[in-house]
């Protein structure tokens, strides 16, 4: 039996005003304007905090940045590590990003510096190129196993400003490379659309990590911002690129205009057989001129969500009215399903998922 609810008001959410603060979590070595808490990640028991401001040797290395690990036990949470890149200079920005997936964080510093890789340490000649670091614990004890360049490492391209993982399958994002490619392993070798962005796939064996892709939006485009956010689990990576420019609406529209200028894209990319082709291309219901659609993006199974910091609607709650701009900037979050391979715009409270008419919810 079908039951349609048309009342969202009527569903009740669940209650958090019992909750209480378990822990109040400060650096070890507190200091003006390091943003300790720019990056977080939690696993399990373990907690990561990127503090990408902070300076070192009595600040002599402004902005170099530090990562600290807490971890909880019986006795409540305690500091773990603190741990500074290999090869710290001044405004790397080392934890930036930061990803946790049991015993293993990876650090991104979209500020480091080196042109080529780890054996020319005194090659500083590509400001901003940035750099991941991989770190593995054993024995409660952290330690580096890989640094980790774009293959195509280049001034300015603030490689490793996002970072996800997921086992052993790593994606970096460099929001600000350059290249005019589309697609999967398209030649990265020009800077003809500057910003456009990229995000590169690594995958670790034998405990050894290497890149396996290099990926483009299908509709590459100066300033786009490909991989300002980014999310991954399994075998799906989902890319936001909010300052993407077209007018479509929906699901794999036409995205081969400029008529609605930074209102935001995502890509979802899928891997089959070792290789990753691009599954789905997600634009809002309502696209709209600066909306910021894929500013903000996460994934759990077959459930995405995104986040349109700029969307203007006045409406309230779930499904309410999103033809009318009466609120600017007010933002919006929307929630997508992939279902038989295709992605579907639905959204789930309580057993009950909306999917095709703006205020029923189906009871399944």
């Amino acid at each position: 039996m079908t039951h349609v609810l048309t009342t969202p008001s009527m569903i009740r959410l669940p209650s958090f005003a019992a909750a209480e603060l378990e822990a109040y979590v400060k650096a070890s070595n507190t200091g003006f304007f390091d943003d300790f808490g720019r990056a977080v990640a939690l696993s399990g028991d373990t907690l990561v905090v990127g503090v990408p401001l902070q300076g070192a040797d009595g600040d002599s290395l402004v902005d170099s940045g530090a990562v600290y690990v807490f971890r909880k036990t019986d006795g409540g949470w305690s500091q773990e590590a603190y741990l500074k890149a290999s090869n710290a200079e001044r405004d790397d920005s080392f934890g930036c990003a930061v990803a946790l997936s049991g015993d293993t964080l990876v650090v991104g510093a979209s500020g480091e510096a080196t042109g080529i890789d780890s054996s020319h340490p005194s090659d500083l000649s590509a400001d901003d190129s940035g750099a991941v670091y991989v770190y593995e614990r054993t024995d409660g004890m952290w330690s580096q196993k890989a640094y980790l360049k774009a293959s195509n490492a280049e001034k300015g391209d603030r490689f490793g400003s996002a970072v996800a993982l997921s086992g052993d399958t790593l994606t970096v994002a460099a929001y600000l490379e350059s290249s005019n490619a589309t697609g999967i392993n398209g030649d990265q070798s020009n800077n003809s659309a500057e910003g456009s962005g990229a995000v590169y796939v690594f995958e670790r064996t034998d405990g050894m990590w290497s890149q396996k892709a290099y990926i483009k939006a299908s509709n590459t485009g100066g300033g786009d911002q490909f991989g300002d956010a980014m999310a991954l689990s399994g075998d799906t990576l989902v890319v936001g690129a909010f300052f993407e420019d077209s007018s479509a609406t929906g699901i794999n529209g036409d995205q081969l205009n400029d008529d609605a200028p930074d209102s935001g894209a995502v890509y979802v990319f899928r891997r089959t057989d070792g290789g990753w082709m691009q599954e789905a291309y997600l634009k809002a219901s309502n696209t709209g001129e600066g909306d910021l659609f894929g500013g903000a993006v996460a994934l759990s199974g077959n459930t995405l969500v995104v986040g349109a910091a700029g969307e203007d609607s006045s409406a309230t709650g779930i499904n309410g009215d999103q033809s009318n701009d009466g609120a600017s900037s007010s933002g919006a979050v929307y929630v997508f399903e992939r279902t038989n391979g295709g992605i579907t715009g639905c959204v789930t409270l309580e057993g009950r998922r909306f999917c095709d008419g703006p205020r029923s919810f189906l009871l399944i």
